[in-house]
């Protein structure tokens, strides 16, 4: 896999998880760490926790990144009203 190519699906994978890449899909796409972690470096991603980066263009919330790290965790009450964009914050 090129260079070009490897940009090309990180930077799909980064769009649909609005700015949060992980090390787990890349590699589950092929993508190698030795790559995927040059990539993370030359964009300027931030680790947010272990496995996880946050994009400097996106502007996530504190949720968005607990459930990526945690994606089994369950949320109850306001923080899922918030979730699914019932709360009126």
């Amino acid at each position: 896999m090129n260079g070009k190519n490897i940009e090309k699906i990180l930077e799909k994978l980064s769009e649909e998880n609005n700015g949060v890449l992980r090390t787990a899909e890349a590699t589950s796409a092929g993508i190698s760490k030795d790559h995927f972690y040059k990539y993370m470096k030359q964009k300027g991603f931030e680790k947010y926790a272990h496995g996880i980066y946050v994009s400097p263009d996106t502007l996530t919330d504190e949720k968005y990144l607990i459930q990526a790290r945690f994606p089994k965790a369950v949320y109850s009450h306001d923080a899922a009203l918030y979730l699914h964009d019932l709360a009126e914050y």
